[in-house]
């Protein structure tokens, strides 16, 4: 930022050295070596995997899913459509909250919910379960997503942030491409979506626990 220690006269021969600085970070350090070796890298590669593997599914087979649960066909459209609402106000919400508390709290909390939001579902037999699930699942977990920036922003150097970005983006394809044929070839062979719920829970608490033990990388 060009500031000076304490008690330091501005010099200018200073200030002009602290501003080249800022022009040209030193992205050179963080190689593609370094980074791989970095433990913080590979939780929030593996985070992004595993917690979107529940979401990407449920979204393909929501519909699907609430109609298997008996729930009626113009019930079920009505629940997705409700499900986007959540999933907008869950974003504002707990990106407000971690501009006030540790990212890594926030995300915590929010991926132990939805892991908890998904009990209903599991055990609906009823319309007002399977809207449990629509509010707290949606609220909570489709909410994590504003989170995952500010996480990598938290942990890693401002130089290489959108590199980071662009490198997780790549791991969150893994889950689009496997989570949908999953899910749909469980039911499939057991007639019902059971196993996988209980599979997506799992994934959200380990997920938990990946943020839990992800601390920031030791500067290079």
């Amino acid at each position: 930022m060009g500031l000076l220690v304490d008690g330091r006269e501005p010099e200018t021969e200073i200030m002009e050295s602290a501003a080249g600085d800022i022009d040209g970070p030193p992205v050179d350090k963080w190689t593609p070596r370094k980074i791989l070796k970095v433990p913080a890298f590979w939780f929030v590669a593996l985070l992004h995997s595993i917690y979107l593997f529940g979401h990407i599914s449920i979204f393909h087979h929501g519909y699907a899913l609430f109609i298997d649960r008996g729930i009626p066909a113009m019930t079920a459209g009505t629940m997705i459509g409700v499900l986007g609402f959540f999933s907008l106000s869950g974003k504002i919400a707990l990106g407000y909250l971690s501009d006030r508390i540790s990212v890594r709290y926030v995300m915590m909390t929010a991926l132990c919910l939805s892991a908890v939001s998904m009990l209903p579902l599991l055990m609906t037999k009823m319309n007002w379960q399977a809207w449990l699930f629509i509010i707290f699942w949606g609220f909570f977990e489709c909410g994590v997503i504003a989170l995952q920036p500010v996480l990598v922003a938290s942990l890693f150097d401002k130089a290489i942030i959108g590199k980071m970005l662009g490198i997780f983006t790549i791991f969150s394809v893994i889950p689009q491409l496997v989570g949908p044929p999953f899910t749909g070839y469980v039911f499939d062979i057991t007639r019902s979506y059971d196993l996988a719920l209980v599979v997506f829970i799992v994934f959200y608490v380990v997920s938990a626990v990946l943020v839990f033990l992800t601390r920031p990388p030791k500067p290079v």
